[in-house]
């Protein structure tokens, strides 16, 4: 008597169709091309906030070294070469100096507006400065701000909306 093996039974034996592999290579392909555009923009937004909060600790740093050291320390952002840096005036001594294309964040500085039309943010002795500014940096398609408000003494970050609304209120002086 013969008895057959399992293996030897054409259902063990069958293996993917021709048409279910190109069924599911379809519907990978549908999947990649919904995911990586949004993985390739959170990735844009991330750098963006981070590049703007960088630039924000930044000058709430250089507004501690000011008051811990009772002396006015100078913030400059340059848009058309995309640096930063903060300086203790006298002696002339740098307390952050970086660029914003730099890594991780590798952000263009797009627009550095004083509501005074400086060019500088002064932080005097007490921590106060001198002005109101907004910032913006860019990465791909995401623009993030960075929002001082003389007024309140405050820092902080937000979208071009909210820079906007910002600058039409009253505290943009």
């Amino acid at each position: 008597m013969i008895t057959a093996h399992p293996s030897d039974s054409p259902r063990a034996r069958r293996g993917f169709t021709l048409a279910e592999l190109v069924v599911v290579m379809v519907v990978i392909a549908t999947l990649a091309a919904i995911a990586v555009p949004r993985f390739a923009s959170a990735g844009a937004s991330y750098r963006a906030r981070g590049s703007a909060e960088r630039i924000a600790d930044a000058i709430r740093d250089a507004a501690s070294t000011a008051r811990a050291r009772s002396s006015m320390v100078r913030v400059r952002l340059n848009a058309g070469a995309d640096n930063f840096n903060a300086a203790v005036l006298s002696p002339l001594e740098y307390i952050a100096l970086f660029s914003t294309t730099d890594r991780p964040f590798e952000a263009d500085l797009t627009r550095t507006d004083f509501a005074d039309a400086s060019s500088a943010l002064d932080i005097d002795g007490f921590g106060n400065f001198s002005t109101s500014a907004v910032f913006a940096l860019k990465v791909g398609d995401q623009t993030r701000c960075v929002i001082v408000d003389a007024v309140e003494g405050s820092i902080r970050t937000g979208t071009i909306a909210d820079a906007a609304a910002f600058k039409a209120g009253s505290n943009y002086r």
